[in-house]
């Protein structure tokens, strides 16, 4: 395992998934402000 290890922290598949964690990330906030703008709009005097 530990002959393994230093490639594994090279693979282009961790690069992948933190591309992939990136735009969850985006998309989790880009929705909750488009939610909250709604929210708003519906309800100005909340």
């Amino acid at each position: 395992m530990r002959g393994i290890s230093p490639s594994i922290k090279n693979h282009p598949f961790y690069y992948f998934l933190a591309a992939i964690s990136l735009t969850l990330a985006y998309l989790v906030i880009f929705t909750a402000k488009e939610y909250m703008t709604v929210h708003f709009d519906a309800y100005p005097n909340q």
